[in-house]
């Protein structure tokens, strides 16, 4: 459940100083004149590769030995095969990707056909795999008779809690390391060194000790704040918050601001409109160093001082009015006409950010930023999709390699980029897609912002914690809950979040 709260503002002064993060230094400046707007992310044309280069085969390179090799596949046994895959992407999103399904089948000198086959939302893909992997359904209408459940794609994109779901109820995903180092089908060379830079661990295709390879990088998303330079240098502050301290002083300083204001609509705003989703609070207590599990029982602990720390900052902000409560759903048109200085969004909010700027009477320089930490280390949190393989045959399992193995590319992926605004896989894309960055200045911000990323929990399990932890920040953050409640809804956080997931165990 997703609870939107905001918090509202009274009168916190003056900017801290300091040392200065690496990530600051393009930041810190005087803001004399609005940054111009960019346009959101466009689908761009898709052109139709002529030469078999656009698919190099790992021989291209010195090759590196796969530890489990693969059941042998010769090219011309993979004629004809057709393979599915299950996205979730809808509207713009889900048109670029059938775009490069498109191009794929043109391009491939195998003659393999990919058919996609759209869900239209990762709870969609997410009920598509149950069933596929479950019993039949009994029909409502005829008792009885059972439907069939769906079939299995032989990709998959999914969010990494549901895919660890589904391989803990019978395994159905592949190990994509042999796939990575096979000499014949694998990445290159140059591609593993381009790709495992951070960007892909998985790319090394070595089993560690985490593991097999199941996922490879799909759409690369954060969790990030969204920050209005340009209001933040009128009132004083001439760089971003690095601590909790730096957070408070300026959403406080916004919203003392506006409680001045000579329109009355506008009193009682500014500062920082914040969300109980589970994202958004989980940063919040990783800001005070807090990590919340699962431990090796599978548990997780919501009640440590760590979290009580964060979950007190939170309601602290509220009691002082140093945040403030929004009727509408969508934080874009707030954060244009500076009724909020700080939201928390994620990569999928800067077009639309970038469109309400467009009619703002203050079209403010914007940008977006890492929580900031009690540390003075602050972070983003990762929001990723990525495609799963799943087990069928060999022919098919090769055929959904090979597509997988071609939307990682460079060509592909620069595509991708300019589509939907994932941040970019491996070093050479980055640097092809200079001109793009330039042009879309927050998402440029935001990609420089990869290397402080730090992952969710992805265990089956954070999918019922998730929920818990949401539930339990917007009890904290009802207005007429007091700091005093806080012990006692983190008790019962722990025990409700054990109860549900020994439930789902049986």
């Amino acid at each position: 459940m997703l609870l939107i709260l905001a918090l509202a503002l009274a009168g916190c002064q003056g900017a801290s100083n300091g040392g200065i993060p690496s990530w600051l230094g393009g930041l810190i400046q005087t803001v004399e004149a609005p940054t111009p707007t960019p346009a959101p992310p466009q689908a761009t044309p898709v052109g139709t590769p002529t030469s078999p280069a656009a698919l190099p085969l790992a021989s291209d390179t010195t090759p590196t030995q796969a530890t489990n090799p693969l059941p042998p596949v010769q090219a011309a046994e993979l004629k004809g095969t057709t393979i599915t895959v299950l996205y979730p992407w809808s509207g713009q999103a889900g048109q670029g990707f059938q775009s490069l399904v498109d191009q794929f089948n043109r391009a491939n000198t195998w003659g393999i056909t990919v058919t996609a086959v759209m869900a239209g939302s990762q709870s969609e893909v997410a009920g598509w795999m149950k069933g596929a992997l479950g019993t039949p359904q009994p029909t409502s209408t005829t008792p009885g008779l059972s439907e069939p459940p769906p079939a299995l794609p032989d990709v998959v994109v999914a969010d990494p809690v549901a895919a660890s779901g589904w391989q803990a109820t019978g395994s159905p995903l592949v190990d994509l390391g042999p796939y990575i180092g096979d000499p014949t089908w694998g990445l290159t060379g140059a591609e593993k060194k381009d790709l495992a830079t951070g960007q892909w661990p998985g790319a090394g295709g070595s089993q560690s000790a985490s593991g097999p390879v199941l996922a490879a990088p799909a759409q690369r998303s954060m969790v990030l704040l969204f920050y209005n330079q340009g209001w933040a240098q009128s009132l004083g502050f001439t760089r971003p918050p690095v601590t909790p301290g730096d957070f408070r002083q300026q959403a406080c300083k916004a919203a003392q601001a506006n409680q001045y204001d000579p329109d009355p609509q506008r009193r009682g705003t500014g500062g920082w409109l914040i969300t109980a989703d589970a994202l958004p609070v989980l940063a919040w207590i990783e800001v005070y160093g807090g990590q919340i599990g699962p431990n090796a029982q599978g548990l997780y602990t919501f009640n440590t001082p760590q979290v009580t720390q964060a979950f007190t900052f939170l309601k602290n902000l509220e009691n002082q009015n140093c945040a403030w409560v929004g009727r509408e759903a969508l934080p874009y048109p707030y954060f244009a006409s500076r009724d909020a200085l700080f939201y928390v969004g994620t990569l999928d909010d800067i077009p639309a950010q970038s469109n309400a700027m467009k009619t703002a009477s203050h079209p403010d320089a914007w940008t977006v930023i890492p929580f900031p930490s009690a540390d003075g280390k602050p972070f983003v949190l990762t929001d990723d999709l990525a495609y799963y393989l799943v087990k069928t045959n060999r022919l098919r399992q090769m055929a959904g390699w090979l597509f997988i193995r071609w939307l990682e590319g460079s060509q592909a992926q620069v595509q991708w980029v300019k589509m939907v605004g994932t941040a970019p896989l491996g070093v050479s894309v980055n640097a092809v897609l200079a001109g793009f960055r330039a042009q879309n200045p927050q998402l440029s911000a935001a990609f420089d912002l990869r290397s402080l990323a730090r992952p969710q929990p992805a265990q089956a399990s954070w999918s019922i914690a998730s929920g818990v932890l949401s539930d339990g920040a917007s009890q904290v953050l009802q207005p007429e809950a007091t700091l005093d409640v806080i012990p006692a809804v983190l008790a019962q956080m722990d025990q409700t979040a054990a109860e549900l997931i020994a439930r789902q165990a049986r």
